[in-house]
């Protein structure tokens, strides 16, 4: 990343880069993981007994390095700032894969048998697929 010359971000994308959507769409991302890491940290902390783990390695990671940084690169990107055009491509990337890890999470969670929301199993598949629909639009308008 320090081989760009960040002074020229914007003008590597084409005008009609539509930066409020994205910009937006991963924000509502980032709060969308948020609530669901958090949800799920409060029920093992709170029972008398722990589950098959004590510690929340991705949580705390995603919670306090990725979320971060997906809503610094879309306020920056909605500002048009040269940092927003870095960092958003490579955040929807990461937010791509992420969606999909999750999917799997959720499918294979309910192949064993562990109660899943309904909500998580329509919200994020389908936000999967926004994801990449807009990992599509960067694509399309870079110069």
């Amino acid at each position: 990343m320090t081989s760009f010359d960040l002074s020229q971000m914007k003008e590597k994308f084409k005008a009609k880069l539509p930066v409020k959507y994205l910009g937006i769409s991963n924000i509502v991302f980032a709060v969308l993981i948020g609530m669901n890491w958090l949800g799920r940290l409060k029920a093992p902390t709170s029972a008398t007994c722990l589950e098959h783990y004590t510690t929340f390695p991705i949580q705390a990671m995603d919670l306090g390095i990725v979320l971060p940084v997906i809503v610094f690169s879309a306020v920056m990107l909605i500002r048009k700032q040269n940092w927003g055009y870095l960092l958003m491509p490579i955040m929807t990337m990461k937010i791509l894969t992420l969606g999909i890890a999750l999917d799997a999470m959720i499918l294979f969670m309910c192949l064993n048998g562990v109660e899943v929301s309904v909500i998580e199993m329509i919200i994020f598949p389908l936000y999967s697929l926004v994801v990449g629909f807009n990992f599509y639009l960067i694509h399309k308008n870079i110069k």
